[in-house]
């Protein structure tokens, strides 16, 4: 009995950490991506060529 309830109480706290590092991610690569696009939209308006892949390409080669 108590194994099963700290079994649970295990389970809810690895669930939460999962979605707040979720959380967390999802909103390290949105400001990625708003830089990327920021320094995009620079080169555009300067007329300069902008070969720099996106964010998330450049993280998964990495990773």
């Amino acid at each position: 009995m108590l194994s099963t309830m700290l079994m649970r109480k295990t389970e809810e706290y690895l669930a939460k950490r999962y979605e707040q590092g979720r959380a967390e991610g999802l909103a390290e690569a949105l400001v990625a991506m708003e830089e990327w696009n920021r320094r995009r939209l620079a080169a555009e308006a300067k007329g300069e060529p902008f070969d720099e892949p996106l964010p998330s390409a450049t993280e998964r080669s990495a990773g």
